[in-house]
């Protein structure tokens, strides 16, 4: 692997206990719940930049260990995407842990509207970011309960028994015409307007977030995954699920990527790409409260990612 690509491997045991080390993507065992979490963003083979950002903290959250996990695909220029989606998991990271509120979901979506707010005003007063926004898709990890906020056609999935769920609702153009059966699904993956996104932080004053919950409990050997459009948009759901599956975090990440020159469709569309992923001793099932949305942004606001 170049060094176009930056790899993060976490142990985070969800009492936070201390633990004695950890082989790479291996397991520890520690406390009586624990993850494993691992990252890698790659700019892809066109772009001399990398406009996604990601973000795994695991800290205290009002008195409970808490993990999470943000994935940002800027969009806006030379230096906007970049700048939009470094912001937002910084922020969401910073409004996340700093909220009063006690519940994840409702920290999440405090988060992400105050990264909108953050980034709408820096583009705002800065001309050459004038326009710029980002997907944000970030996920929670408290007490064995899965939370999940989300704004844009980055995506988290989870992958459980040799299968995988989506859980997050793509806000694109794309999107809208495959649930009105205007296209396929199949067309949509090749089609021009693939790159259009409906909704995104930082475009406007106000955003709307999808905001919800795995209801199940956490099973050992599930897997979360966070990922942007580089990666879900050329790969197949049935192989991302294939790898997620069957490897440890960081080996899984390292496959991802890896796997992105060889498919053909990379040709068509070659960004950057973003894969973050908790495996475990716990995870998430399947069964997800369908998400409440936050008051703001109008579909159609956003532009291209």
């Amino acid at each position: 692997m170049t060094n176009r690509t930056r790899l993060g491997n976490h142990a985070v045991p969800a009492r936070l206990k201390p633990s004695s080390g950890i082989a790479d993507g291996g397991f520890v065992t520690p406390g009586p719940l624990t993850y494993i979490i691992a990252s890698v963003t790659d700019r892809g083979l066109r772009r001399a930049d990398n406009e996604d950002s990601v973000a795994v903290e695991t800290r205290d959250q009002n008195g409970h260990p808490c993990a999470l996990l943000v994935v940002a695909d800027g969009m806006g220029g030379a230096k906007g995407g970049e700048v939009a989606s470094r912001m937002a998991v910084e922020s969401v990271v910073q409004t996340f842990f700093d909220d009063p509120s006690g519940e994840p979901a409702a920290s999440l979506l405090h988060a992400i509207e105050s990264a909108n707010h953050a980034i709408w005003e820096r583009g705002r007063v800065t001309p050459d970011l004038n326009g710029m926004g980002t997907t944000c898709t970030a996920v929670a990890l408290r007490d064995g309960q899965l939370s999940f906020a989300h704004v844009g056609d980055s995506r988290a999935y989870v992958a459980y028994h040799g299968s995988i769920e989506q859980i997050t609702s793509d806000h694109s153009l794309l999107a809208e015409l495959v649930s009105q059966h205007q296209i396929s699904p199949e067309s949509a993956r090749t089609d021009a307007r693939r790159n259009v996104v409906t909704r995104s932080v930082g475009i406007g004053p106000q955003v709307r977030v999808d905001v919800g919950l795995v209801e199940s409990p956490l099973d050992p050997g599930d897997t979360v995954l966070l990922c942007s459009d580089g990666l879900h948009g050329v790969v197949e759901d049935d192989e991302i699920g294939g790898i997620a599956n069957s490897m440890a975090p960081a080996d899984a990440c390292r496959a991802l990527v890896r796997l992105l020159p060889m498919t053909p469709r990379q040709e068509v569309d070659d960004g950057s790409q973003t894969a973050a992923m908790h495996g475990a001793a716990a995870g998430a099932r399947r069964r997800v409260r369908r998400p409440q949305q936050a008051r703001g942004q109008e579909p159609g606001e956003a532009g291209p990612g």
